[in-house]
């Protein structure tokens, strides 16, 4: 026994050691997973406001034809079908419709993905429209969403996923642009290509209606960044929308181009240096272009139950009178405002945020449509 002690006595300190070691790796595993749960609590945090229709103080609801009129007739297009399989949930088909005018898109196309259900009978149809370009990370929102969509849905519904890998504006030719009067031709251009996307949409909505599986009645349209500035004007634009989602949108396009960051605000800033410009001389020299696409314009088009906005409480590209006026032009629907950038808000569609914003948007759209 007494030889034994010494043994006991070399082993204590190894045995401590051995035994804090494990206390700090389970404690600093511990602080990971805070961290993690902390992040992704954070990517979620908002400001909730619901739609009340006592505080709704808007004019009553007009109706009539689109503000941006169009000949309206049968909608030509291709139809390939990409997968097909009686036992699957969807259909899927590759569409090719010839845009109404220079839509910024490659043979100026609308090309979409159709998830035709194969459930029998009219169904209702969401159209998710793209974030235009294909610089990384853009096209995540309405891929995302998309599968979301045809997960939750169970074949409850046919989804259209507009494609966009161009980008919508053609930055470059606008970044060199050498004379004023170059600048503005080039923006008057864009700005009917923004025209041309609006009344795409509608077109679409044309298309539907010849589809004998598509109930017309409950059409819904969702916008991400760029597009749900488009889809904030086809909101008021087009009367036969049942739902809409706009995501990180606003109003006042011209405003939000004279404040934007990232590749919009390198372009500004080139053309501000090269014609001795202020961001208020950008944005006033534009504003008319964009005019009759500003959401702004027209009040009193919506049913503001069925819309749901989300927004960027600090957003750092789309300015707070575009954020608001937008939100009150539309009745003050339900609105979602994310305590983060814009790029950051994102997040809450991601793993990172739960996908939080992902199921807020289709339980907004099962339940409304």
């Amino acid at each position: 026994m007494a030889s034994f002690m010494p043994r006991v006595r070399k082993m204590v300190p190894i045995i401590s050691a051995y035994g804090e070691s494990i206390i700090k790796k389970r404690l600093r595993r511990l602080t990971l997973v805070f961290l993690m749960v902390g992040t992704m609590l954070g990517c979620t945090a908002h400001i909730y406001t619901p739609f009340k229709l006592d505080i709704n103080t808007g004019p009553e609801r007009q109706s009539g034809p689109p503000i941006l009129a169009y000949e309206k007739g049968p909608v030509p297009f291709e139809n390939s079908i990409l997968e097909q399989d009686p036992k699957l949930v969807y259909q899927v088909r590759h569409l090719k419709i010839p845009s109404i005018g220079e839509n910024g898109q490659d043979g100026n196309l609308i090309e979409a993905i159709y998830y035709r259900s194969n459930t029998a009978g009219k169904l209702p149809l969401v159209i998710v429209m793209p974030i235009w370009g294909d610089r990384f990370g853009l096209t995540y929102p309405p891929e995302k969403i998309t599968s979301t969509l045809k997960l939750r849905s169970r074949g409850g519904m046919h989804i259209i996923h507009v494609l966009g890998e161009r980008d919508l504006i053609d930055w470059k030719a606008v970044g060199e642009a050498e004379t004023e009067e170059q600048f503005l031709s080039i923006m008057a251009r864009m700005a009917q290509r923004e025209t041309v996307n609006v009344v795409d949409i509608s077109r679409l909505f044309d298309w539907a209606e010849e589809r004998k599986e598509v109930d017309a009645a409950r059409i819904g349209l969702i916008g991400f960044s760029h597009s749900a500035i488009t889809a904030g004007m086809a909101a008021v634009n087009e009367l036969r929308l049942a739902a809409a989602v706009l995501v990180l949108g606003g109003a006042h396009p011209h405003r939000i181009l004279a404040v934007c960051d990232d590749h919009v605000g390198q372009t500004r800033d080139k053309i501000l240096q090269r014609f001795g410009w202020t961001a208020a001389d950008y944005e006033q020299a534009i504003e008319p272009f964009f005019r009759p696409i500003d959401a702004a314009n027209y009040p009193g088009r919506t049913d503001p139950s069925r819309i749901l906005i989300f927004d960027s409480h600090k957003d750092e590209c789309i300015p707070q009178d575009a954020r608001e006026d937008l939100w009150e032009v539309l009745g003050r629907p339900e609105r979602i405002s994310i305590l983060h950038g814009h790029k950051t808000s994102f997040l809450s569609m991601t793993p990172l945020g739960f996908n939080w914003m992902r199921h807020k948007i289709c339980d907004f759209l099962v339940s409304t449509l």
